[in-house]
């Protein structure tokens, strides 16, 4: 199980499931002094070989117990290494991606306030043309009052 002190530091954790004791009792030497003491604390060839055997056996296992402690030091330093680039490497990429999210939110609020400045531009423009067209329909209608008015001026000038 893995676990975080702080941003960045990891930990490893190993969770057991006997409340962190150890379940694992080796008492055959226990069993040995009692088996001598109910021999009356007399030695027998029997015991001290059994204890031989028993103590060669043992010594080896401690042998190879020491090397799976210093092993599994290492698993652990290297899983903590493993966890440690893991976070640098997700953490660069969640930066890389918010500044990529962030480029691409900026181009595309550029791109909406040029479209916005273009309808407003484009509005602007017809409003004008619209002022433009009316100003004309009024100075064409002024000119043909004023055309309709010399002619009928004339005309009774005329009779």
């Amino acid at each position: 199980m893995f676990n975080y002190r702080q941003p960045k530091q990891p930990k490893t954790m190993i969770t057991p499931n006997n409340y962190g004791y150890s379940h694992c009792f080796i008492d055959d030497d226990s069993q040995m002094v009692l088996e001598w003491e109910q021999n009356g604390c007399i030695p027998t060839p029997e015991l001290a070989a059994k204890a031989k055997n028993a103590a060669s056996s043992r010594g080896k296992k401690a042998a190879m117990s020491k090397q799976i402690r210093r092993d599994l030091a290492k698993v652990s330093k290297a899983n903590a290494e493993i966890i440690k680039n893991f976070a640098a490497a997700k953490t660069t990429t969640a930066q890389g991606n918010k500044r990529q999210f962030d480029s691409y939110s900026n181009m595309f609020s550029s791109m909406d306030k040029l479209d916005a400045d273009y309808e407003l531009s484009k509005a602007r423009r017809n409003q004008r043309l619209a002022e433009i067209k009316a100003s004309y329909q009024d100075s064409v209608a002024n000119l043909r009052s004023n055309s309709n008015h010399r002619q009928r001026a004339a005309t009774a000038s005329r009779k």
